[in-house]
C-alpha cells in the first residue's frame, strides 16, 4: 500500500517542525529530516540556510544541531568586517599562490578576503583574461589591461558577489587555466565546503572547466565544516596554506600525495617574484 503523502506545510511550519525535532534528537542528518518533513533534499537545504542565517541551527559533521546553549550563531560577518582577520596569513598565502600565475593566462578568482590579495600580483602580469564572480575584484582591475569578465548573476551584498544559474551559465564556457579557490572550511574528511548551495554550485561549474586548481585557505579555517560540500581535497591540484596547520595535519594530507604549500606570514610587501613555498 503506497504511503500517503503528508499535506504540504508552508516554510515556516516546516522550519518549526525542524526546530522541533532537533529539541529531542540533538542532531539529525538532511536524509533523516527529508524523511520526517517528507519533502525533497533540496527543500530541507533551503530550510536549514535559512535557519543558519537566523542563527537557530548550525551545521556540524553529519548534520544539523541547534544553536549552543540556544543562543543564536553568529551571523557571517560581512565582506568589509572580514578584510582584516588574519590579514598577515591572507597576504603571505596569495605570495604563494601567486607564482602559478604565468604571462597569458586565464585565471578565476573565487570571491573572497584572501583571493583578493592576489590583486598586486595580477597586475604585474602581463595578457591575461581574468574572471570572477567577485564585484570588488572586478572594481579593483577594471582600469587594468587585461580582459576581464564578471559572471553576472544575482548579487549576493553580503560576500559582494554574485550567484544563480546565471553566474554558472557564464563559467560553463570559458576553460581556466587556474581557479583559484577560497573556502570558509576546508579537511580531509569532508573536503571543502561552503555556506549554501549556489555558491558550492558555482564553485563546481569552475572546478569542472579548470586545468588547475589552487585552494588558498588559512589554518585557522581547516576543520570548520558549512552545509554545502564543494569537493573532495583529491580533487584540488594545490594546496596554500600557512605555517600555523598543525603538523600532524599537514603530514596526512602529504600521505594523499596533494601538494601542499605552507606560507609565511606576509606584512604586506609586494615583491618582485613570489618566493617558492614551504612544500610537503
Amino acid at each position: 500500500m503506497r504511503k500517503k503523502k503528508s499535506e504540504a506545510l508552508i516554510p515556516a511550519e516546516r522550519h518549526k517542525k525542524i526546530l522541533d525535532y532537533l529539541s529531542h534528537e540533538n542532531i539529525l542528518s538532511i536524509k533523516k529530516l527529508t524523511e520526517l518533513l517528507n519533502v525533497s533534499h533540496m527543500t530541507v537545504r533551503r530550510d536549514i540556510a535559512t535557519l543558519i542565517e537566523e542563527g537557530k541551527v548550525a551545521p556540524i559533521r553529519g548534520g544539523v544541531t541547534l544553536s549552543e546553549n540556544g543562543k543564536p550563531v553568529p551571523a557571517p560577518l560581512k565582506r568589509s568586517n572580514r578584510s582584516n582577520i588574519n590579514i598577515h596569513l591572507k597576504k603571505g598565502i596569495a605570495e604563494v599562490a601567486a607564482r602559478f600565475i604565468n604571462d597569458n593566462s586565464i585565471i578565476y578568482l573565487d570571491p573572497g578576503t584572501t583571493t583578493y590579495e592576489l590583486i598586486p600580483y595580477i597586475k604585474r602580469k602581463k595578457n591575461l583574461t581574468v574572471v570572477s564572480n567577485d564585484l570588488i575584484i572586478v572594481n579593483d582591475l577594471i582600469s587594468s589591461d587585461f580582459h576581464l569578465i564578471h559572471t553576472g548573476g544575482e548579487i549576493d551584498n553580503q560576500t559582494m558577489s554574485s550567484v544563480g544559474p546565471i553566474a554558472i551559465s557564464a563559467v560553463q564556457n570559458i576553460n581556466f587555466d587556474i581557479y583559484f579557490m577560497s573556502t570558509p572550511g576546508w579537511s580531509l574528511e569532508y573536503g571543502v565546503t561552503s555556506p549554501d548551495i549556489e555558491r558550492s554550485q558555482l564553485k563546481q561549474a569552475v572546478l569542472n572547466n579548470a586545468f588547475q586548481t589552487i585552494l588558498m585557505a588559512d589554518s585557522t579555517k581547516y576543520n570548520s565544516i558549512s552545509l554545502a560540500k564543494v569537493c573532495s581535497l583529491d580533487q584540488i591540484d594545490h594546496i596554500v596554506t600557512d605555517q600555523g596547520l598543525e603538523n600532524a595535519v599537514a603530514e596526512k594530507i602529504k600521505q594523499t600525495g596533494i601538494p601542499l604549500h605552507l606560507a609565511a606570514p606576509n606584512d604586506g610587501e609586494i615583491k618582485g617574484t613570489a618566493p617558492q613555498a614551504d612544500s610537503m
